[in-house]
């Protein structure tokens, strides 16, 4: 009987800790989302304030030209 709580409390240690990793995998995600939209802003304007030369080359194949 022992064995069988033991047992559950490890399960839902384990249930705990997937649902604090899943938390943090979503403010993980949210925060790259934001860097990758600064980036592609940044990029963005860099692109446009230059000449279509040498800094094509860094802007994603995406931007319109």
């Amino acid at each position: 009987m022992a064995a069988v709580v033991s047992l559950e409390r490890q399960v839902e240690s384990v249930e705990r800790s997937i649902v604090f990793l899943r938390q943090e995998q979503l403010s993980l995600l949210h925060g790259l989302h934001l860097e990758i939209l600064s980036l592609q802003k940044r990029c963005t304007g860099v692109c446009h304030d230059h000449s279509h030369s040498t800094i094509k080359s860094f802007c994603p194949q995406s931007f319109e030209w």
